[in-house]
């Protein structure tokens, strides 16, 4: 029952009880004289019946206000949400008494400074926000609100001093999870693992949605922190979830980054073809251009990798051509910035460093305009590979950059490649102390990694 439906029989109620008020007071006389019957508007009514509606009224009204505060507990939102990449948070509500009930036109409200940001849900209960990752002024607190529903609010995990991903108020029910009504932060891989072992103890219940709420945001931070076999770990679980949930956008995802990408990171190629295909298969179907378009931009990855630099263009060429297919603006800078990227790291393997230099320019432009810093860090890395063969004293300086964002994002891979950049400046420029120094950086964080 809606609110307003609600709302309408407590006026009717109201009004009926004000006329049984109305009707005893004219017949207190009555009453006192010993009257069976009085005259009301024309009509003869019985004293008695005005006393038997009196008692029903009240049983009656009592009966509606326990039966609403007690519909009234069920009538709760719940909100979840995930950061889906460096500027997109996932937002999905429903109503607590079932995960399965989505909630349409709910408010929700990002806070932010100056002003929050807001969206109305779907009909399946989601909005998307996007936002600059690296302004400052993000709360990453959630709120949502919706006629006949308590508000809810759902705020962040901390992970190593960045909040990477929202959670809702409500924890796992689990007491390997904190409370999350407090900022929690997980700083240590042993952490990271629990945060794991509770997401498989949520998939032998069968609680898939859990899997995808927690699971997606952490599969970044596993990524951006460097934790391959934890992500791919991860990704199983997801992959599984949103198979048994029939969500095959997000099957999709998982199956292309989660999976694919992260096995392509361990060099498992093959494996990884198989995923990604599957994925872009999904997502073919799913006329989801964004992620055909990353499953192209992975597939011409691996060929990279392979040193198949004609097929690794040619997809990188296609992805090009499909992204005019991405409505959203956002994802389509981003995937268009990522695909010069690759063909700037197809040329350079091939030695074609005229041409590297020309689209890895292109990307590190783009990445840096939509603030997308730690894809832009990228770039650096790049850069100093195509100049160690063109200006050594330029290459140095790219390292040089990359390492100091590198550093600033905590971004362990391009921490690796721009010590490793400059080990080999260094020793080329005669300078084995420096090169050994920035040799032994890389090798610890390998260790690490």
């Amino acid at each position: 029952m809606t609110k307003s439906r609600g709302g309408l029989i407590l006026w009717i109620t109201f009004i009926i009880t004000i006329a049984v008020i109305l009707l005893a007071y004219m017949s207190i006389d009555n009453f006192a004289n010993g009257s069976s019957e009085i005259n009301f508007i024309g009509l003869t009514i019985k004293t008695g019946t005005i006393k038997v509606g009196l008692v029903f009224l009240g049983i009656s009204f009592a009966f509606y206000i326990i039966r609403d505060s007690i519909r009234l507990e069920h009538k709760k939102l719940d909100i979840a949400a995930s950061d889906t990449n460096s500027h997109k948070i996932f937002v999905t509500v429903h109503d607590q008494s079932s995960e399965t009930s989505f909630i349409e036109g709910a408010t929700v409200k990002l806070l932010l400074k100056p002003e929050p940001l807001i969206k109305e849900t779907d009909k399946n209960g989601s909005a998307i926000f996007f936002y600059n990752r690296n302004t400052e002024n993000v709360k990453s607190i959630l709120n949502a609100e919706k006629e006949g529903y308590e508000k809810a609010q759902a705020q962040s995990i901390v992970i190593k001093n960045e909040e990477q991903f929202l959670v809702p108020l409500k924890s796992l029910n689990t007491n390997k999870i904190v409370d999350h009504n407090q900022r929690t932060e997980i700083t240590t891989k042993s952490s990271v693992e629990q945060l794991i072992e509770v997401l498989e103890e949520s998939a032998r219940n069968e609680d898939n949605l859990s899997i995808i709420r927690y699971g997606l945001g952490l599969s970044r931070t596993l990524w951006i922190e460097g934790e391959y076999d934890l992500r791919l770990r991860l990704g199983f679980l997801l992959e599984d979830a949103a198979s048994k949930l029939n969500d095959i956008e997000t099957q999709a995802a998982v199956l292309i980054d989660d999976l694919g990408w992260t096995l392509v990171t361990l060099k498992k190629y093959s494996e990884a073809e198989q995923k990604i295909k599957h994925g872009k298969l999904l997502a073919e179907n799913s006329k989801n251009y964004y992620l055909f378009c990353k499953a192209l931009r992975h597939l011409g990855g691996i060929n990279i990798q392979r040193r198949q630099f004609e097929e690794a263009i040619l997809n990188l060429n296609d992805t090009l051509a499909f992204s005019d297919k991405i409505q959203d603006l956002k994802l389509k800078e981003e995937m268009v910035a990522g695909t010069n990227y690759g063909l700037g790291w197809a040329y350079s393997e091939n030695k074609n460093y005229d041409q590297a230099e020309k689209y890895c320019l292109i990307a590190k432009k783009m990445f840096e305009e939509i603030g997308d810093h730690e894809r832009a860090v990228k770039t650096y890395s790049q850069l100093g590979a195509i100049y160690e063969n063109k200006d050594i004293s330029i290459a140095k300086d790219y390292y040089r950059k990359g390492l100091l964002l590198a550093t600033k994002i905590k971004r362990k891979d391009e921490i690796i490649n721009n010590n490793l950049g400059l080990a080999r400046v260094f020793k080329s420029e005669g300078d084995n102390c420096k090169a050994n120094e920035h040799l032994e950086s890389a090798s610890r964080l390998q260790k690490e990694v």
